[in-house]
Parts: C-alpha cells; structure tokens; sequence
C-alpha cells in the first residue's frame, strides 16, 4: 500500500470543467469534459443501474474477464499488478476487476464526470481502488509508464473527431510500462445500422442521430438509448457516442506507439444471447 500511495502522489490527470451548463445541443465548440459533465450529470444513477442488465453481466463482463484474465496469466508479470482505469464510470468493473475477480492489487480509476465518480466513491470499499475525475482526452498523465494494464469499458467511442481519438490513444500508452496492453470494450461498426432495434430486448438501441440518407462516415454521432428491464420498451435514457471504424481504431493506437491492434468478438456464458453474438453491438478491442 505505501507503494500506491507514492504512485498517487504523482497524479496529475485531472481537469476542471469550464462551464457545463454553457454546452448547447449541436455546439461543436463544447468540450468533451463540459458536455460529458452535464449529460451524465442527469442519467449518472440511471447508468449506473443499467450495468446490471443480464446482457452485459453474460455476454459483456464474462467476455472482458476473460480476456483480462488471459492477459494476466499469461503476461510475466512482477509484484503487484497495477492497473489504470479509464472512463470508469461508477465503478461497476474497478470493484469486479479488483474484489471479485481478483486481477489488480492496485487500481487508478478516472472518469470524466464528477458525479460518476460521486456514486463510485460511494459504493468503494476497497483500499486498493482510488477514484479521480480525469478527461483521457487532454494528454495528462498519472504517472508515465508505470501501469501494468490499462482498461476501459467504452471509452474510445466517446471522440468526435480524428485529433480526440489520437490524443486519447497517446494518453494511453504514455500511462502503459513497456510491452503492456490497452484492453477496451468499444461499439462495434459490425453491427448494421438497419439492424440496430435487433438488441431493443435486451434493454438497449442504437439510432442515428441525423438520417440523412448518407453512409456512415467516421465520427458519425450515434444516440444510444437504454430501456427498462421487463418493460414494454419504456425508454430508460439515452447518451451520444460516435462511430469508428476498426480500421480508424487500429491506425490511432498504432500512431500512439502500440505495435499490434486485435478485435475480439464477445462470447455469452450461458444460452440466451445469441442474438448479440451474432448482431455484434460490441467488441472487445486488445492493443500492446
């Protein structure tokens, strides 16, 4: 533990919102810690209730363990294991990488929005997590290759633009010891946008937020809308995220330095979802 409290010492990913409230709908000069603050403001507690859907605890969290457990077995791995976390959220999988699963001795996990960390903070009973409000985005670093893993859960389908995406990838491997890996689950583009309502009985929607008729370019705003469990498709909330090929994710990590880019499709533990294995909504994206 005096080790993580040294390494914390050096924490300088941080940012202050300028003026959330000042971010209008469609202003593109807002920045990505103004508009994530003030529209997870509103559905934080929301949000934080949807990480519980059967769908993401078979198909999501069974698939993101077991690719994080691979990597830890089979990395060699010295000491403690020290993990950074980003866009955490309210901490759903700090507290499973870390007590439940037992991957990480030690954890930094960072989220854009106040109030995520607020409920995160919370619902924290280990020592070994610590939670900070951080922006990937901005090019700070915790402290410069001292992290065994970094992880995230849909972090890089919240850039808008080429610049963001790459700023967001170099952050990354700056935090990164050398040889280690980026583990993320990311919006897959191998989804069909005429096939979106398919995973509607699951609890969740993608939409388009213009149709205007034209392909889905890169960068393309895509709302995602949670409905209730057991409902008739009573709309929960929604949120912005963008869309971004493969191929776009791949060239921004290998131009950050990572040396190798694998995309790997999610597997359910148990009958039942094999509408989303096959419909593809997310993939697991694996950088070193």
């Amino acid at each position: 533990m005096q080790r993580f409290v040294l390494l914390l010492s050096f924490a300088v990913f941080v940012y202050s919102a300028s003026d959330p409230q000042a971010c209008k709908d469609g202003d593109e000069h807002c920045s990505l810690p103004d508009r994530a603050e003030q529209e997870y403001q509103k559905i934080a507690a929301d949000y934080a209730a949807a990480k519980v859907y059967p769908w993401r605890q078979h198909v999501e969290a069974h698939s993101l363990r077991q690719v994080l457990l691979e990597y830890v077995t089979n990395t060699s791995l010295s000491g403690k294991i020290r993990a950074l976390e980003l866009a955490c959220g309210n901490g759903h999988y700090s507290r499973l990488v870390v007590e439940e699963w037992k991957l990480v001795e030690e954890l930094v996990a960072i989220d854009i929005s106040s109030e995520m960390i607020r409920l995160a903070k919370e619902q924290n009973a280990s020592p070994s997590i610590v939670y900070m409000v951080g922006d990937a985005t901005m090019g700070q670093i915790v402290q410069e290759g001292n992290f065994d893993l970094v992880f995230a859960a849909y972090l890089l389908n919240y850039c808008s633009n080429w610049d963001m995406l790459l700023k967001m990838a170099s952050t990354i491997k700056k935090n990164l010891a050398p040889g280690r890996a980026f583990i993320t689950l990311q919006s897959s583009t191998a989804q069909d946008w005429d096939k979106f309502a398919d995973t509607r009985t699951f609890g969740f929607e993608k939409f388009l937020a213009t149709d205007d008729g034209k392909p889905m370019e890169d960068f393309t705003p895509i709302i995602v809308r949670t409905y209730k469990p057991r409902g008739q498709y009573e709309q929960f909330f929604e949120f912005t995220n963008y869309k971004i090929n493969s191929t776009t994710i791949e060239a921004a990590l290998k131009e950050a330095g990572f040396e190798s880019v694998e995309f790997i499709h999610l597997k359910a533990d148990q009958p039942g979802f094999e509408l989303l294995e096959t419909a593809r909504p997310t993939v697991l994206v694996y950088a070193k």
